[in-house]
C-alpha cells in the first residue's frame, strides 16, 4: 500500500493503544475524587482534589487528542490583527461568533462535528453545553464578571491569583463543533488563544504549560501596517521554544491606497507588491532568532488579504482565494499529512504522557498520602 495509507494505520494502531493504556487511570482518578468529595473535612487526603483533578483534566485531554487522532493547530497574534477571519478561512465555516471571546482567558477548540454546539468546561470539573452563540456569550459575560472579581480580591490579599485555588468556577476552555467545515477532512483543531494583557497573565502561562508537548504547529497573525513594531514579536521569541512549525501570516489590505505625485490614489505598496514588504521586514526588521528559524525552515511567511480568503471559503469558492493563501492553507495541509507531524505527534504523545505520569507519582508518594494511609490503618486498628 502507499506510504500514506501505512503511516495513518500505523498511527491508528498506535492510538488505540495509546488510549487503552492511559483510559483506565481516568476511571481510577474519577473514583478518588468523588471519594474524596464525599469525605469529612478532617480527612487528609482533600487537599488531594486540587492537584487531582488538574491531572484528569490533562490526562483526559491528552486521551481525547490521540484516540481522535487531533492535530491542534494553535493560533497566535495580537488583538485584532484576524485571527478570527483565518479561522474563518481555514475552517470554510464562519466561527468568528467565538473568537476572541470578550478577551476571557481560555482556550477556544474548533473542530468538526455533525451540528454546531459550544462547550464550556471549568477547573472545577463542570460542564456546560449551549447550542446557540447567544446562550454562549451570556455564560461567557457573567464568567468574567465573577472572574474579574475573584481576581481583585486575590490582589487585595497579596496573593498571585490561581483559578485552581482561588476560583475554581472559572472556565478553562470552550470547545466548538462545527458542521460541513473542512477540518473534517484534515483532522485539524484550531485553538484560538486568549488576548494577553497582564491582569490575566495566568492563562497565557497555563496555556503554554498545556501545549508544550500536545500541539502540531503554531500560527502566528499580525497585520501588515504593524509588522515592523517590536512589540509586536515580544511573544515570539517563546514560540519558538515551544513549536517546530510556524507559519507567520502576514495580514495585507488589498483596498489600501497611498497618493501618488499627481495626487491621484494608487494601490500602495502592500497590494501591489506584498513580497516586497515582507523581504524589507526580513532584511530590516526580523531578529536574529526569527531569522534562524527562517533559514531552518521552521517559520514560513505568507502575505494573505484574509479578507478575501474568508469571504472566498464561506462562498465555497476556494479557487478565488488570495495566492499568498493558497500557498499557507496547502503547506499547512501538506505538514499535517506528513511523516515529520507525524513523528511529532507520536513523540509528543508519549513525552506529554510520561510528564503527567510522573507529576501523578509525585503528588501520591506525598506527606498527604501517607497520612491519609496511617489515618486508615488506625481506623482498621479501631475496627477490629
Amino acid at each position: 500500500p502507499p506510504l500514506a495509507t501505512r503511516m495513518r494505520t500505523q498511527l491508528g494502531t498506535y492510538c488505540q493503544q495509546f488510549d487503552g493504556t492511559l483510559r483506565p487511570l481516568l476511571e481510577d482518578l474519577t473514583t478518588a475524587l468523588a471519594a474524596l468529595d464525599g469525605a469529612a473535612h478532617d480527612v487528609p487526603g482533600r487537599t488531594l482534589q486540587t492537584p487531582l483533578r488538574e491531572l484528569q483534566h490533562q490526562l483526559r485531554a491528552l486521551c481525547d487528542k490521540v484516540a481522535e487522532q487531533q492535530a491542534y493547530v494553535l493560533i497566535f497574534g495580537p488583538l485584532k490583527s484576524g485571527k478570527s477571519t483565518l479561522m474563518n478561512a481555514i475552517a470554510a465555516a464562519y466561527v468568528s461568533e467565538v473568537s476572541s471571546l470578550p478577551a476571557y482567558p481560555c482556550l477556544v477548540f474548533v473542530s468538526a462535528g455533525p451540528k454546531r454546539a459550544y462547550e464550556v468546561s471549568c477547573y472545577d470539573g463542570t460542564v456546560r453545553t449551549h447550542h446557540d452563540a447567544g446562550a454562549l456569550h451570556r455564560d461567557i459575560e457573567l464568567a468574567h464578571t465573577q472572574l474579574a472579581d475573584a481576581i481583585r480580591q486575590a490582589e487585595r490579599r497579596g496573593d498571585a491569583f490561581d483559578p485552581q485555588e482561588h476560583f475554581p468556577a472559572a472556565i478553562r476552555r470552550v470547545d466548538v463543533r462545527v458542521p460541513d467545515s473542512d477540518l473534517e477532512a484534515t483532522g485539524a483543531v484550531l485553538v484560538d488563544t486568549p488576548g494577553l494583557y497582564t491582569r490575566m497573565r495566568f492563562g497565557y502561562d497555563r496555556m503554554t504549560r498545556d501545549f508544550r508537548n500536545a500541539a502540531a504547529c503554531a500560527i502566528f497573525v499580525v497585520k501588515s501596517d504593524t509588522l515592523f513594531l517590536e512589540q509586536v514579536f515580544a511573544e515570539f521569541q517563546q514560540l519558538l521554544e515551544l513549536f517546530s512549525r510556524i507559519f507567520l501570516v502576514v495580514n495585507v489590505d488589498s483596498q489600501k491606497r497611498d497618493v501618488a505625485p499627481d495626487g491621484k490614489l494608487v494601490p500602495s505598496l502592500e497590494q501591489s507588491q506584498p513580497e516586497a514588504v515582507l523581504r524589507a521586514f526580513e532584511q530590516l526588521a526580523m531578529s536574529a532568532p526569527l531569522l534562524r528559524a527562517k533559514a531552518d525552515g521552521r517559520v514560513r511567511m505568507y502575505p494573505v488579504d484574509l479578507l478575501h480568503a474568508a469571504s472566498s471559503a464561506l462562498q465555497k469558492q476556494p479557487q478565488k482565494a488570495h495566492a499568498g493563501f493558497q500557498a499557507f492553507q496547502r503547506d499547512l495541509g501538506e505538514y499535517l499529512a506528513s511523516s515529520e507531524y507525524l513523528q511529532a505527534f507520536l513523540g509528543d504523545s508519549q513525552k506529554r504522557a510520561d510528564s503527567l505520569l510522573r507529576d501523578l507519582r509525585q503528588v501520591l508518594a506525598g506527606d498527604v498520602v501517607q497520612a491519609l494511609g496511617e489515618r486508615r490503618h488506625e481506623l482498621r486498628e479501631r475496627a477490629e
